[in-house]
């Protein structure tokens, strides 16, 4: 747009000049060239116009930054109260998939079930020996960082306490409820289980279930 407005504007000049040489050559009257040139000033000032009209836009606006003030909250409610990495941790499943041998005794633990309120240990016991075998772990205990807690074998499922005949599978879930405090799920570490002696009946010998899982 503005490539025709210069040459209006060069067109109008042009003319001008040419009316001017031709009133002086001619010796025609003055006012005749002064009409010319008010008609040309008019013409190139049209001219001018039509140029501004067509090149400056008016269609859109300029492009202007904007500013989400709800962004701006969001970030410095961040800066000033950072989020922790992970939301507080209330419930763990810890697979444990351990097989132990105790006095004859196989004590398979499947996991562990933790939450503010219990610890669920999930086991199953098999008795591939000759002999019988007596295992109560639902009357005995785990412990928790510097606590105890005693089994509750009324909320024991399944059956895993008592006489365990050569060839017997027992499985079942011991439930050990929290005091009144309730378990900080986050921050434990690692569970000791002391479930009690594996006796043998034919043997009389005895030995106890006593080991440490690793949570994290």
């Amino acid at each position: 747009m503005w490539v025709l407005f210069l040459l209006l504007m060069v067109l109008s000049g042009i003319g001008a000049v040419v009316f001017l040489i031709l009133t002086i050559m001619k010796k025609r009257r003055a006012w005749i060239g002064l009409v010319a040139t008010i008609g040309v000033g008019a013409f190139s000032t049209v001219g001018l116009f039509i140029a501004l009209i067509f090149a400056v836009p008016t269609d859109s606006e300029p492009a202007v930054a904007t500013i989400d003030d709800e962004n701006i909250e969001e970030s410095e409610a961040t800066e000033d109260n950072p989020k922790e990495e992970s939301e507080e941790i209330t419930e763990l499943d810890v697979e444990v998939d351990e097989t132990y041998e105790v006095n004859g005794l196989n004590i398979h633990i499947s996991n562990i079930e933790i939450t503010e309120k219990d610890v669920k240990v999930h086991m199953t016991i098999n008795n591939e020996g000759d002999n019988s075998k007596s295992f109560h772990p639902d009357q005995h205990d785990l412990i928790i960082g510097n606590k105890q807690y005693g089994a509750n074998m009324f909320m024991t499922k399944g059956d895993v306490s008592g006489e365990i005949h050569s060839g017997v599978e027992k499985t079942g879930t011991i439930r050990f409820m929290a005091d009144d405090d309730g378990f900080n799920v986050a921050e434990i570490e690692e569970i000791t289980l002391k479930l009690g002696n594996v006796f043998d009946e034919d043997s009389f010998e005895t030995e106890a279930f006593d080991e440490t899982i690793s949570i994290n």
